[in-house]
């Protein structure tokens, strides 16, 4: 029986099988003719990885294949099906949860964020009016001094553990980011260390996709009340509701999906009460804080 699959979870399967880390039977996902594309990319993409960096730790060499892919298919992608054995898909998904808790250093959470784009923030910090309906992400948004609404701004992150080869040091949403992303030296020294992290209390954490139709409904920004929205660039269903994120600041401090969710429940069309809604452009594990915190530099 086919399964229908995140994009994400289909790329983090893809990493795994390319690299070696474990070789499945992909023999059923030749009847998509969008993930055999998939596969041949992987394959494309590592060959050049392996060129660069030469041998990495096998879970760091999965992670980075599995972020080009994310930039392939970010913004374009659509949830896929295919006839993968249940234990193979719970396999994965448990595999990407170890792999990422393994590389990062939780004694960083939500103590590194952008400098850059922390002044944009402070400047003008517009969080939630008029949410990002004509977009195709749902995370919080600030409106900056040019007037623009630009995802995944304000946001605090892990340093990968700084033992690591190549990426120690780095902010884990350097690597894992579905939107573009600078090369790395450009964001090396950019980063500010915050005064003071979130209360794990106010922290709102999304487990599930349930979790995230929850908030939505409990805070809806509808396309209704607010006399926009059009047709997600991914599918032909419209992002009718995000979560109204200046509210929902007015009960949190942050926000933050979790590794499976991410992996499982985003870019999937996602049913509320008040339309569709979908969990698109986060960073898994990565802080959105939902108010200004105080900084000093790193």
């Amino acid at each position: 029986m086919d399964t229908e699959l995140s994009p994400n979870l289909c790329a983090w399967i893809s990493a795994l099988h390319v690299t070696g880390r474990e070789k499945f039977d992909l023999s059923p996902v030749a009847r998509n003719d969008r993930w055999p594309w998939l596969l041949e990319e992987a394959e494309i993409a590592y060959r050049s990885m392996v060129e660069i960096a030469g041998e990495l730790p096998g879970e760091v060499e999965t992670l980075r294949l599995f972020s080009e892919l994310l930039r392939m298919i970010g913004g374009s992608s659509e949830p896929l099906t295919a006839g993968l054995p249940q234990e193979v898909v719970l396999y994965s998904v448990d595999m990407f949860e170890r792999d990422l808790l393994t590389v990062i250093d939780e004694g960083t959470l939500g103590r590194y964020i952008l400098a850059a784009e922390l002044s944009w923030a402070e400047n003008d910090l517009r969080l939630g009016e008029n949410s990002s309906l004509n977009e195709w992400w749902s995370v919080p948004t600030y409106l900056n001094r040019y007037g623009t609404r630009l995802p995944n701004l304000f946001r605090a992150a892990y340093l990968f553990k700084k033992s690591l080869p190549l990426i120690g040091g780095l902010p884990h949403d350097t690597i894992l980011c579905e939107d573009s992303a600078l090369e790395f030296a450009q964001r090396l020294g950019r980063y500010v260390n915050l005064e003071s992290v979130p209360d794990e209390r106010r922290v709102c954490r999304i487990k599930s996709g349930e979790d995230f139709i929850r908030l939505v409904e409990s805070y809806p920004a509808t396309a209704t009340a607010q006399g926009r929205g059009r047709p997600d660039v991914s599918t032909s269903k419209q992002i009718d509701v995000v979560p109204d994120w200046k509210r929902v600041g007015e009960q949190f401090d942050a926000v933050s999906v979790d590794c499976r969710t991410y992996l499982t429940a985003s870019w999937r069309p996602l049913s509320t009460s008040y339309g569709f809604t979908r969990i698109s452009g986060w960073v898994p594990e990565a802080v959105y804080l939902l108010r200004s915190q105080s900084v000093h530099t790193a």
